[in-house]
């Protein structure tokens, strides 16, 4: 009767509370854990709602557990506790086809870890599946490794180890062989001639690389008889040469094809070559369009530098009222002002000369000077007023004499 009446108790609190018939329902998490409401209130806190009149034994469901197939009647934590892939709440190993155990193998999880899974579920959580039969007791899961290059040394170290140790990681699974720095070599040229340089440079050419630290001396090279044909250039006298078509455009020539020749091709003519005076003086020999792009003078057609055509600039400079056309340099090196290039001193850029008896005979250090225009008297008085303007004592006696 009371077992009867607490039913009831609790189909009506169910009905009243939850807006619906009452039922099992059951929660993901916990043993088994279950109770009675109605199927909004169940969803409403994450359980599953079994129905009408369903019973909370029904809670528990199939678990796939690697090595043992499907077990029956588990919570999902006692699935996970054994490693297991629960296969929902209300589900039994009749209706649920469980992987074999040869589709269950290592998974590899971030951070290194490893577990057992099948593909599907390894993939599902973000895993690494090694494939069916693999254990993780061979740690398939540990990080890769690779050369990690530091000046002078090399360590096999993780991407991440390597760069808080400042390194250069060069790839998984590289090894310290890639941290020694390239080595030019000898390169067969296709003419026969040989030169030395990297391999890059040596394919350019279509040569024949013969190896890191190879010279020309040891090694013997045989003509490659490739196609050549006529390459105009932009050199001063040289506006055509026959090579093959890697050669022109190391010239930053133009090939005009294969089997053509410059006895029988009219290249453009060459632009016209001369001296070019840039800033400071200094001399370079182009073409007038490179010349004023750089900010050059072009000195004109067939002029060299051989002349000296690019003097210094130079400019008025002005010491005090004192005016002179000088260098830039000597200007400044002196305490001089420079006006600037091309001045001259004819418009008195230093403003205009003082009348004689403003000018100032300079003394020892501290004086500051005499004014000679009005000197008159003799050159004793200048001897007694040296020492009282700098407390210096003068060396000489002068005789007097009048200007």
């Amino acid at each position: 009767m009371l077992t009867l009446l607490g039913a009831v108790l609790a189909l009506n609190t169910g009905a009243i509370a939850g807006g619906g018939p009452p039922g099992a329902c059951c929660f993901p998490t916990g043993d088994g854990q279950c109770d009675t409401r109605s199927e909004s209130a169940c969803t409403a806190t994450g359980g599953t709602w079994l129905g009408p009149g369903g019973s909370c034994g029904d809670c528990r469901g199939a678990c796939c557990v690697y090595g043992s197939g499907c077990v029956d009647q588990l919570t999902e934590t006692e699935c996970l506790l054994v490693a297991g892939n629960y296969q929902g709440v209300n589900t039994d190993c009749g209706g649920t086809p469980c992987p074999s155990p040869a589709q269950i193998g290592a998974c590899c999880l971030a951070g290194g870890w490893c577990s057992y899974n099948s593909q599907f579920t390894c993939t599902l959580v973000g895993g690494i599946w090694q494939g069916a039969h693999t254990s993780c007791a061979s740690d398939p899961c540990a990080p890769p490794t690779g050369a990690c290059c530091f000046p002078g040394a090399c360590v096999i170290r993780e991407p991440g180890a390597c760069g808080a140790m400042g390194g250069q990681y060069r790839g998984n699974g590289s090894d310290c062989g890639v941290c020694i720095p390239p080595m030019p070599g000898a390169c067969c040229l296709p003419d026969g001639g040989c030169s030395e340089g990297f391999e890059a440079f040596c394919q350019a050419v279509q040569g024949q690389y013969q190896g890191a630290g190879t010279n020309c001396v040891g090694v013997v090279c045989t003509p490659d008889p490739l196609p050549t044909g006529a390459c105009c250039i932009e050199l001063p006298g040289v506006p055509c040469v026959d090579t093959w078509a890697a050669q022109c455009l190391l010239f930053q020539g133009t090939y005009l094809g294969d089997g053509t020749t410059c006895a029988a091709t009219a290249c453009p003519p060459t632009p016209s070559i001369g001296a070019c005076c840039y800033a400071g003086g200094t001399c370079g020999f182009t073409n007038q369009a490179p010349c004023l792009q750089a900010g050059g003078t072009w000195q004109g057609p067939n002029t060299t530098c051989t002349s000296d055509p690019c003097p210094p600039p130079s400019g008025a400079c002005c010491r005090g009222h004192l005016c002179s056309v000088v260098e830039t340099t000597a200007c400044l090196i002196t305490g001089g002002t420079y006006q600037g290039n091309g001045t001259t001193c004819a418009s008195q850029p230093c403003g205009p000369p003082p009348p004689p008896d403003e000018l100032l005979f300079p003394g020892p250090p501290g004086f500051v000077g005499i004014n000679v225009g009005s000197v008159v008297a003799d050159l004793e008085s200048i001897r007694t007023t040296v020492p009282a303007r700098t407390g210096m004592s003068w060396p000489w006696r002068a005789t007097p004499r009048t200007r």
